[in-house]
């Protein structure tokens, strides 16, 4: 039985402009943003219910941050830096990130999110089995419990100095976001509490899986405060890898309009060259090649995801230039369940 979103006020000034929220949800399609979200609200849960199939990225981080694509390998805690010229200027990382610590990092915020956090100093709590599930769609086995705790470990030591829009000065909107800013500033778990001899029994006694704490960075909060927010779909991006799974997750975060035709198109198409290639972690000597991989990333996203109508690298005629073109069906921005919520405005 699908949920039934309840019907709401449009012009209320918590919920996001041109949502269309008096839909029903099928509990299969996913449900994001028509456009990239123009503000923040929280959703108060009076009951301890953790909805794994929706995760909340900070925008400039799913716009812009070179991700690894191939994946880091079990027991490498990505020590070399990165540092690479974006759309919108320099994205350093002091350590690699792959697409798993997206994911992971995607998880953490929405459950702050959800918690009804509002600063720094509120952490994150969660087991590892529910992290696993989020992610992968089951309880996690040995080699996937191995490389969650890894991307923790990841987050929490990467450091990140980097160029994007500043959701907190709208009067400078591209401007240094973090300079030298943590993801996860704290980190903590109970194996860390139990001593040498591990933790005590009756303190894991009911859990399924290690229990984990983290504390999102500064920076961070204050983006997600103001606005900077995305949302995800671990459903889809189960079915997604590689450069389809990281071009999914920047159309996530890109703006979208709505034409004449109904449907609703990326708002400021982004030319094909070295910094595409570096948000979207390809490196191809020959532009072609790119277009191709493009192609072929677009085809599997529009096989999983069946909002686009079209992703495409076409030739702009009157610039003379290759840009990233897509088109998709408006969809609500996200579904709401209708029972023991209210919606609290930061």
């Amino acid at each position: 039985m699908g949920l039934q979103v309840p019907r709401i006020d449009p012009d209320s000034p918590i919920l996001l402009a041109k949502a269309r929220l008096d839909t029903v949800w099928d509990g299969k399609s996913p449900v994001f943003p028509s456009e990239r979200s123009v503000s923040f609200a929280l959703v108060h849960r009076k009951a301890a219910t953790v909805v794994t199939d929706r995760g909340t990225i900070e925008t400039n981080f799913a716009r812009l941050a070179p991700l690894d694509l191939q994946g880091i390998e079990t027991g490498d805690q990505g020590s070399h830096s990165l540092t690479a010229r974006t759309l919108l200027g320099s994205f350093t990382l002091s350590r690699k990130l792959g697409l798993v610590d997206l994911k992971v990092l995607a998880f953490a915020i929405e459950r702050w999110r959800e918690a009804g956090h509002e600063t720094a100093s509120d952490p994150v709590s969660f087991t590892l089995y529910q992290l696993g599930q989020a992610i992968y769609g089951h309880a996690p086995h040995g080699k996937e419990r191995r490389l969650l705790r890894e991307s923790l470990e990841r987050l929490f030591r990467v450091e990140i100095t980097a160029h994007g829009i500043d959701a907190s000065r709208p009067d400078r909107p591209i401007r240094r976001i973090a300079r030298d800013g943590r993801l996860f500033a704290e980190k903590e778990s109970i194996w860390d509490e139990g001593g040498e001899s591990g933790p005590d029994p009756r303190e894991v006694a009911g859990r399924r899986g290690d229990s984990h704490r983290v504390w999102l960075g500064p920076w961070l909060v204050e983006q997600l405060r103001a606005g900077n927010v995305t949302y995800l779909h671990f459903p889809t991006m189960r079915d997604l890898a590689g450069l389809s799974l990281r071009l999914w997750v920047f159309l996530q975060a890109e703006p979208f309009t709505t034409g004449e035709d109904g449907y609703d198109h990326i708002a400021a198409a982004p030319e094909l060259g070295a910094e595409l290639d570096a948000t979207l972690g390809m490196n191809f000597a020959r532009p072609v090649d790119a277009r191709k991989a493009l192609r072929r990333a677009a085809e599997r996203i529009q096989r999983v995801d069946d909002r686009y109508v079209a992703i495409e690298a076409a030739r702009d005629p009157d610039t003379d230039t290759w840009r990233l073109y897509a088109t998709r069906i408006a969809r609500p921005v996200r579904a709401l369940e209708p029972h023991d919520q209210e919606v609290l405005p930061i």
